[in-house]
């Protein structure tokens, strides 16, 4: 499982995985962070989040890089979590979305599956990240690679434990990427995993 973009949500989702057995490659541009985690250490400050990252991290299969192609080219699992800022006239900036999905594109391979898990305006996935990752790739979302979406309903007042415990809401391109990545959630986490119709109604 290759995890792009290395925040507070992505590493905690990451490091269940870890501690549920699957290899994972981490990619940020940031050096610090990356410089981090290769040390097997979080980059975040806070105690809980510090400690259920590095716990989970210590005897797992893990790496971290800056190169995305490479490391997307390797997994058969991405999972893009790039959060979308505001311009300065307060709209949705989704450039590093687009610079994401870019060189997600140029490493990707077919049988892959995109997975986001970010928060977008609803049709956004379907749109400027699929399309931008298509074009890139040359490949098409559908048949030649997968894509699925989720969300997650987290209200605890325990960031890491809420991930691992809260309500996922997954929405797939195809009835088999919303499978997959159903699969992959429950494996690594706990709480209820609801399956909708598409991405569109999971955003």
């Amino acid at each position: 499982v290759c995890v792009v973009g290395c925040g507070r949500t992505s590493l905690v989702t990451a490091s269940l995985f870890a501690e549920a057995g699957f290899k994972i490659i981490a990619v940020d541009s940031g050096s610090h962070t990356i410089h981090q985690l290769k040390k097997r250490k979080s980059p975040f400050t806070e105690t809980d989040i510090r400690k259920f990252i590095e716990s989970r991290l210590k005897n797992s299969q893990f790496m971290a890089t800056t190169n995305i192609r490479k490391a997307v080219s390797e997994s058969n699992i991405i999972l893009i979590s790039v959060p979308s800022s505001l311009d300065k006239k307060k709209k949705p900036d989704y450039t590093r979305l687009e610079k994401t999905c870019k060189d997600v594109g140029m490493g990707l391979t077919a049988g892959s599956l995109v997975i986001f898990q970010n928060t977008t305006g609803p049709g956004i996935t379907e749109t400027i990240a699929k399309e931008t990752i298509e074009t890139a790739s040359g490949l098409e979302a559908g048949s030649a690679f997968g894509v699925s979406y989720f969300s997650m309903l987290n209200n605890s007042e325990n960031f890491a434990k809420g991930i691992a415990n809260c309500t996922k809401v997954v929405g797939g391109i195809t009835k088999r990427s919303t499978k997959v990545t159903s699969l992959l959630l429950e494996a690594a986490m706990n709480g209820d995993v609801i399956r909708v119709k598409d991405i569109k109604t999971a955003e």
